[in-house]
């Protein structure tokens, strides 16, 4: 979902509003992303009128915390200097349960040298990193990195997943050199280098 969507949705049904930190992609993998959700068919997508994130992701992203109270891009900041420039591997296409529909979406694998350590699954790396030195809420335990696709009716899920590819955006590989700070109550996202 796009911030501006996100920011519509936080501010309109009065939950919790919370700020977070996203990798956004690299433009001509988002656009061939995009392209793919365009041709879901309209019929198959779950859109809410009184929701604007849902429909199709006009986004493409990770998120790596979702929760952060702080609508200051300060602590990011300074925790972001022991971040180096790290590797997304895209994955398999698949599929999760929302609350009255399902999420397609691309599995991610990341690679990296956290402090003087390398590692796979860097992104849940990151994730750690920030639940442990930051104020946040999550209803989710457990972190697993991906990028949305489109919301897709529930009804729609079995057809899709029999008729389409997987596996076509399978180990495309970009190096992400930026991290976004997305701040509650404001839609303008701000950019945090990652030059360690």
């Amino acid at each position: 979902m796009g911030f501006k969507k996100f920011y519509f949705k936080e501010n309109s049904n009065g939950e919790h509003q919370y700020s977070s930190v996203q990798v956004n992609f690299p433009e001509d993998i988002s656009k061939a992303i995009m392209d793919f959700g365009a041709k879901i068919p309209d019929k198959d997508i779950y859109t809410s009128k009184d929701d604007p994130s849902l429909g199709r992701e006009t986004e493409p992203h990770a998120t790596i915390l979702y929760g952060i109270h702080s609508d200051s891009a300060d602590e990011i900041r300074i925790l972001a200097k022991d971040i180096k420039p790290f590797d997304i591997e895209l994955g398999d296409i698949s599929f999760f349960e929302g609350e009255g529909y399902d999420v397609m979406k691309i599995d991610l694998k990341s690679f990296g040298s956290f402090f003087l350590d390398d590692m796979t699954d860097y992104l849940c790396k990151l994730n750690e990193y920030l639940r442990s030195n930051v104020h946040y809420t999550s209803k989710w335990p457990e972190y697993k990195p991906h990028a949305t696709i489109a919301y897709i009716k529930k009804n729609s899920r079995k057809a899709l997943e029999n008729n389409i590819d997987k596996e076509m955006f399978k180990g495309i590989k970009f190096q992400i050199r930026e991290m976004m700070f997305c701040p509650v109550g404001n839609p303008n996202k701000i950019t945090i280098p990652l030059l360690y």
